[in-house]
């Protein structure tokens, strides 16, 4: 998706005249209203891909609310963070610590909290306010929790920040609602994470209290290594690998046969290291959680009987 495009095909309702066709074609239906100043064709707008519609309408609430501040997931579809939703995705929003507004008179599908953030923390894109990189995560793992914080401290960390600087940050926040939370996300990242759901599958798997390690380089020889997606247990026992759709799109990592291929020689290293595979898809991770961590802890359980552990 072309974003200076997709921008593009936001309708300013302000300045819409009372003869504008605009008005005509929202009640027809060939518009949709995402925000109280800001509609898109409706065809165009079902075309778009979720995490896409979420951005445009995130952008949109933005810029029909000229004091308010996109904060929390919203504020991450802006930026382009990572965001894997537990609970349903609303547009959020804040005047600050001020402003708070009634749950009779937010709009359906917004969400609106009292928030205090200064103004180093406040930057604008896409004419729309929204916090800052590190402040919109550090809002996700106080507000939404630790798995989810997990996810976008993950990203900042892909994106280069350093766990130094992030710490900083964090103290800086000072004793906020949730300081705690933020820090162990903070703690818990790494900076080899190539997707979001690696950190979502590793946060689910310490939510259960199973140990996880990130991206442990396992010796092959003396030059080359392989890095599983994680490794579960006290003692590292199970190799867990998340299988995305994109692996096997035939395009981003070649030929499905020869990903396919390469995904065999790779599980046949693991094993041959004694470390045996669970694969798992973003689709479990979302909307079988239970599954997902009980058969970890199971093939852990089995290589633990195995040794006499």
């Amino acid at each position: 998706m072309d974003k200076e495009e997709a921008l593009g095909h936001l309708i300013n309702l302000r300045t819409a005249g009372a003869d504008h066709p605009a008005w005509q074609q929202l009640e027809s239906g060939l518009l949709t209203l995402l925000a109280p100043t800001q509609a898109v064709a409706s065809e165009y707008y079902r075309g778009l891909k979720n995490y896409e519609r979420q951005w445009l309408r995130a952008v949109a609430v933005g810029r029909s609310k000229t004091r308010a501040i996109l904060i929390g997931r919203s504020a991450a579809r802006v930026h382009g963070m990572w965001v894997v939703a537990r609970t349903p995705e609303l547009v959020e929003t804040t005047l600050g610590s001020n402003g708070y507004k009634t749950a009779d008179n937010i709009p359906k599908g917004q969400a609106f909290r009292k928030l205090t953030v200064t103004p180093e923390h406040i930057m604008l894109i896409d004419g729309a306010r929204v916090l800052t990189p590190f402040r919109t995560a550090a809002d996700i793992a106080a507000h939404h929790g630790f798995i989810e914080g997990l996810v976008a401290m993950s990203w900042l960390k892909y994106q280069k920040m350093s766990h130094a600087r992030m710490m900083r940050a964090a103290r800086a926040l000072g004793p906020i609602r949730g300081i705690g939370t933020v820090r162990a996300a903070i703690e818990a990242s790494s900076p080899r994470s190539l997707s979001p759901f690696e950190p979502y599958a590793q946060g689910l798997l310490m939510e259960a209290g199973i140990p996880v390690q990130m991206h442990v380089r396992l010796p092959i020889d003396a030059h080359r290594y392989i890095e599983p997606d994680l490794l579960a247990g006290p003692n590292g026992e199970v190799a867990v690998e998340i299988d995305g759709g994109v692996k096997y799109d035939g395009v981003t990592y070649g030929g499905v046969e020869e990903t396919l291929v390469k995904e065999r020689r790779r599980e046949n290293l693991l094993k041959n290291m004694g470390k045996p595979v669970v694969r798992l898809t973003p689709y479990q991770l979302i909307t079988e959680p239970v599954y997902c961590t009980s058969t970890v802890q199971e093939a852990i359980a089995r290589e633990q009987r195995r040794y006499g552990a």
